[in-house]
């Protein structure tokens, strides 16, 4: 993120992002399971499909400057809050446990 924000992303970065998620979307789009899903979602929000095509051509349309202006507009990594969550006691214990087991003489 850091980097990104300092120095931006080169066009061939941004190319085959856009690359990837174009093709993403028409994938998606050429399966009936995803499709019917975005068609559902679509008339739930009163969204037109054509909400769609507007959002890929502002995609394509996007440059290196553009992201970066973007991300330096809206990241601030000093207002950001860090969240560390889970059992790292437990999580130690057994690593622990793993190591300690595997050196452990075998008893007959």
């Amino acid at each position: 993120m850091q980097r990104a924000l300092k120095d931006g992303f080169t066009p061939e970065e941004v190319e085959t992002a856009k690359t990837g998620w174009l093709q993403a979307q028409a994938l998606e789009r050429a399966q009936e399971g995803p499709l019917a899903a975005l068609l559902n979602k679509n008339l739930k929000i009163d969204r037109p499909f054509t909400w769609e095509a507007q959002l890929e051509e502002k995609i394509k349309a996007l440059t290196p400057q553009l992201i970066h202006e973007a991300l330096q507009r809206h990241i601030h990594p000093d207002k950001m809050v860090y969240i560390k969550a889970g059992d790292f006691e437990g999580a130690a214990k057994k690593q622990t446990g793993t190591i300690l087991q595997s050196v452990s003489p075998k008893k007959d």
